[in-house]
């Protein structure tokens, strides 16, 4: 997913959308009531302390607010100028610094990382930058435990520490033959930066991004500590401050924190032209294209950007999680609506902020609930579908029963896919997460999931049959 936790759960809540009317397209006075109701309705109802939201339209911000608490004891209100983590959220900013040095010649994306950074172990050495950006070389990163890391996270890394650090990944796959969330690859990325230019990168954030666009909160999370957000975590029904973890562990992966309106304004600038060349924001978000077994297919994934689509309406853009909290930059393009939200509380019964951005987007783009109708499944695809699928998250076995394709892991029992074309199935009760199969249907390889409209993992087939 993002800056990987090892406990993920999400609380669904159904109906916390605003009951008020929804604001329509070119009409701006409504935002701020929907999404006040919508943070306060998830402030109620969830152990989350506090939250920020930011919402554009036409290139605009129309609200920026924050709700809940920033800091407890003595408690700091969650406002717009409080920075929070951006977690993996960093990713896509990281995927813009080396887009800016590839155009003035300092580094190249299509090289292998080795060129710009010594002593990489020999898997980030041979991969590209490129590569490690859409996270398509074939390494599974070594994640940390933020709940409760090792002693040795809480200092601050030195090269030697980091390079021994990335020498634990595990290669499951050749280059660009399936997407495997690698976050690791994206330290190295931010290493590469480093090196090609000859500065840290924080001073690269603040000189290259930071400055050039007047972000006062938008910086090298260290930067920003005395005012930050806190974060907490949900254990035991109580809130608790998280370990500490220094950021260079993180590095380009997400070492990033600032306010959700800083975020929001880096983003519209980086798509109106104010900071990429017209030639590297194409690259920026042009799909993975991946070649496996002889079938090939797109993924939805740039260099860091998710591409999606939510309730028939285009969506862009990156996650962000950790131990305290979650975050989520999300562009509907086609409608010119933008929605940032960060909180800092992660752990069980706590909703991400994905969600929280979805319940948003439904009222401010009329999104219904309703669910899609079953249609029948194309009949080459009950016989090129079936077999076992392996990613990062698990195994899954996919069989063909009669006219339906039904899934099972070695956690739960088969459970039949409800087909609703396209190639997109939903699980029994399930209507905010799509599995989805490439290379539908005549030569199908990969088992994909998407969240709320955004393309999260991917399972590459591993066997016609299962055991």
């Amino acid at each position: 997913m993002s800056r990987r936790i090892l406990v993920l759960c999400a609380l669904v809540i159904t109906g916390c959308a605003a009951n008020g009317p929804r604001a329509r397209s070119g009409d701006h006075s409504d935002v701020g009531a929907v999404v006040d109701a919508i943070a306060n309705r998830y402030l109620a109802e969830t152990p989350i302390a506090g939250l920020v939201v930011t919402v554009a339209r036409d290139g605009q911000i129309v609200h920026d607010a924050g709700y809940g608490l920033a800091r407890r004891s003595p408690d700091v209100a969650a406002g717009p100028g409080v920075p929070f983590e951006y977690f993996s959220v960093s990713k896509p900013v990281t995927a813009v610094l080396l887009l800016k040095l590839a155009e003035r010649g300092l580094l190249d994306l299509d090289a292998p990382a080795g060129k710009y950074v010594r002593g990489l172990p020999a898997h980030y050495a041979a991969a590209t930058l490129r590569q490690l950006l859409r996270h398509s070389s074939g390494g599974v990163e070594t994640l940390i435990d933020e709940f409760d890391p090792e002693p040795r996270f809480a200092r601050a890394p030195t090269r030697a520490d980091l390079l021994d650090w990335l020498s634990g990944v595990t290669v499951v796959a050749r280059p660009d033959e399936t997407w495997i969330y690698d976050g690791w690859g994206f330290v190295v990325a931010g290493l590469a930066a480093e090196d090609a230019a000859g500065r840290g990168f924080g001073e690269l954030i603040r000189t290259e991004i930071a400055q050039p666009l007047s972000l006062g909160n938008f910086a090298w999370c260290p930067e920003l500590a005395s005012t930050r957000a806190q974060g907490y975590m949900f254990v035991d029904e109580a809130l608790a401050p998280i370990p500490a973890i220094d950021f260079g562990w993180f590095g380009g992966a997400g070492a990033l924190c600032g306010t959700a309106g800083d975020l929001a304004r880096w983003w519209l600038a980086v798509r109106s032209g104010q900071v990429i060349a017209p030639t590297s924001l194409q690259e920026w978000t042009t799909p993975v294209a991946l070649e496996r077994n002889g079938g090939r297919a797109d993924f939805g994934y740039g260099l860091a950007v998710r591409l999606g689509d939510y309730g028939g309406h285009t969506k862009i853009g990156h996650t962000g999680d950790g131990a305290g909290g979650t975050s989520i930059l999300a562009e509907y393009p086609d409608d010119r609506l933008l929605i940032v939200v960060a909180t800092n509380t992660a752990g069980a019964k706590v909703p991400y902020a994905l969600e929280i951005e979805a319940a948003i987007a439904r009222e401010l783009l009329d999104i219904p609930q309703a669910t899609p109708p079953t249609v029948s499944i194309p009949p080459e695809a009950l016989a090129t579908v079936p077999g076992l699928y392996r990613s990062t998250e698990g195994v899954f076995c996919v069989q063909a029963r009669g006219d339906a394709l039904h899934v099972s892991t070695d956690q739960e029992q088969a459970v039949e896919l409800r087909y609703v074309g396209g190639g997109r199935f939903l699980r029994p009760g399930d209507t905010d997460s799509i599995e989805y199969f490439l290379g539908w249907p005549d030569h199908t390889e990969w088992f994909g999931y998407a969240w709320y409209g955004l393309p999260m993992d991917l399972a590459a087939k591993v066997s016609d049959t299962c055991p």
